[in-house]
């Protein structure tokens, strides 16, 4: 693990742990079973047509401040407006400088699925998720021994959560796999260095089943990229920063869409 990952996964322990405090693991289950239906985020997924999953992300490690203090409000509504299918939201709050409470108002803003982007670690995040209104939620394979996230994968079933896996290297992706994952992510960002390589998902994609969803996360800079990855096949893009740093982010989620719609 990387210098990075460590701190952040050992700053989520220690927030964790006073989360823990204020309020019980049986207080959060009991918050999550009277929330409302989770929307269906494996229903985005199709062999004719490629999702796309448009991200919320204010800052991040590797690109540092991207759109300080955006407004999650306003960046679902125009995320809605341009027909994506599902909104990524980060919640880490120290290094993404996100908010759980972010996945809310999303999710009161637009009609997709939402998925919650952050370090889980342990399963009290599981019914959080649920709590605040998140649909789905990453899993880092990285992160987890086989039988924790096989532990997770359960739990999250339990909750009507879809998980999306993330892996890095073959062995996430075997690891994943064996653990029931339906839908996998690969990650073009190296976690342990930080550093872009798009001839990962080529690389892993071969790995998975047909069976399985498999998602393409990071480093997508035009629509016209799409049509690669489709030919690997991908069946769902993950967009970050491109939309982030676009003065029209409407506008350019919509070629996205449009893009994929015509293919």
């Amino acid at each position: 693990m990387s210098d990075i990952l460590e701190r952040i996964v050992a700053d989520k322990k220690i927030e964790l742990s006073e989360l823990k405090r204020q309020k019980s693991y049986g207080q959060i289950e009991k918050q999550a079973a009277e929330s409302a239906p989770p929307r269906d985020f494996l229903s985005v997924f199709s062999t004719t047509r490629i999702a796309v999953i448009a991200e919320i992300k204010r800052a991040s490690p590797s690109a540092g401040d991207i759109l300080p203090g955006a407004n999650p409000l306003e960046i679902a509504k125009d995320y809605a407006a341009a027909g994506v299918s599902a909104i990524s939201v980060l919640t880490e709050r120290k290094y993404f400088k996100g908010e759980l409470t972010f996945l809310s108002i999303v999710k009161e803003a637009a009609p997709c699925p939402i998925l919650r982007k952050d370090f889980i670690i342990d399963p009290y995040q599981i019914p959080e998720t649920r709590s605040a209104g998140g649909d789905a939620f990453l899993l880092i394979a990285d992160l987890l021994k086989e039988l924790e996230l096989r532990s997770m994968i359960e739990l999250a079933q339990s909750f009507e959560l879809t998980p999306l896996v993330e892996a890095h290297s073959e062995e996430d992706v075997h690891k994943s796999l064996a653990t029931g994952a339906r839908v996998i992510g690969v990650n073009a960002r190296n976690l342990r260095t930080l550093e872009m390589d798009m001839k990962r998902f080529e690389t892993l994609r071969k790995l998975v089943p047909h069976d399985v969803w498999v998602v393409a996360e990071s480093g997508l800079k035009s629509p016209d990229e799409i049509g690669i990855l489709r030919n690997l096949g991908c069946h769902a893009v993950l967009i970050g920063e491109t939309l982030m740093k676009t003065s029209d982010r409407r506008g350019l989620a919509r070629k996205f869409v449009e893009y994929v719609a015509l293919r």
